[in-house]
């Protein structure tokens, strides 16, 4: 007889057809599948896509960057002329999130408004504060991973210390990141880490393709299928579309697989499946992210901050 395991399924449904969004939230124009956040240090360059009710004919398009009551920077575009924006905002301090308006204005001959639009975009300092910074020296972080390139250097982008971790059952921090391991590979992983969790060690597991199937022996844990939506349960101003342009966001998925005399999770790069996954047991979690934080770290600071806001967030 299968174990009982509290299981809760959320399935969050994004809609990918640009008519339906147009319709929703941008009524006349939508940024190219662009991220909602920015560094603040770097140029960025915001690019629109006229949609089919556009109207046939205007004079010009006013762009402004709007922070703080004040518009910082002001464009104005003639009727055919690609429609793109540049600016940054440099100078903020560690830690601060810049909650900007980009306010996009289409303009008869008169220079009267046919219609405005609005998006909000945040723009981050490239250095957390000095807070986080000591709350994370505290978690003790520890890092695990076959080939540690890319997970070392996204960690040092977003400023989080770190440990190298050779093997994982000596180690006694609060943090364990995985990364880059397929469970069909490695045999008897899943009893490490799962041990790992009855000392008190919480374990996240970045994908790049994971595979395989971990097998959960014990009935005492709450296991949750989660989608994206649960950008939200760790910080609220994240959304869930573009964090990085153009690139996919999910590498990775799991179904829930009933065995002989438990469960078992199987993971796969199909389209099948949840892309977060959280085992909770006492005070220890073990989530499988199938994200590509990795991969967009670069591009945008939505996946440092969000790491940073797991690693460091209190909910049991």
């Amino acid at each position: 007889m299968v174990k009982m395991i509290s299981i809760v399924v959320m399935i969050l449904i994004v809609c990918s057809c640009l008519n339906i969004l147009a319709k929703e939230k941008v009524p006349f124009l939508l940024l190219d599948k662009a991220p909602h956040a920015y560094f603040s240090e770097k140029e960025v360059s915001l690019v629109w896509v006229k949609q089919s009710n556009f109207p046939k004919k205007y004079s010009s398009l006013e762009i402004r960057l709007v922070y703080a009551g004040r518009t910082i920077k002001m464009k104005r575009i003639a009727s055919g002329d690609p429609i793109e924006f540049k600016f940054k905002l440099a100078g903020l301090k560690e830690g601060i999130v810049a909650k900007t308006k980009i306010s996009l204005s289409i303009l008869d001959e008169d220079d009267q408004q046919l219609r405005t639009m609005t998006e909000t975009i945040y723009l981050f300092a490239s250095t957390m504060s000095s807070e986080y910074q000591a709350r994370l020296k505290k978690i003790n972080v520890g890092v695990y991973a076959e080939k540690d390139g890319d997970i070392k250097m996204f960690l040092e982008a977003s400023g989080i210390p770190f440990q190298k971790v050779d093997e994982i059952s000596d180690f006694k921090g609060k943090w364990l990141l995985v990364a880059g391991i397929d469970f069909e590979d490695m045999e008897g992983f899943d009893k490490e880490l799962l041990t790992l969790m009855d000392k008190g060690v919480s374990v996240l597991i970045l994908a790049t393709e994971m595979k395989g199937l971990f097998t959960i022996p014990d009935a005492s844990g709450r296991l949750e299928f989660l989608g994206r939506d649960c950008i939200k349960r760790y910080e609220k101003l994240l959304n869930d579309l573009y964090w990085a342009k153009n690139k996919k966001m999910v590498k990775s998925k799991g179904l829930l697989k009933p065995l002989d005399d438990t469960v078992g999770i199987e993971f796969s790069s199909t389209n099948k499946g949840w892309s977060w996954i959280e085992y909770r047991k006492k005070k220890a979690r073990l989530i499988f992210c199938g994200w590509d934080l990795l991969g967009t770290y670069q591009e945008s600071p939505l996946a440092s901050y969000f790491l940073l806001k797991v690693l460091t967030n209190k909910s049991k």
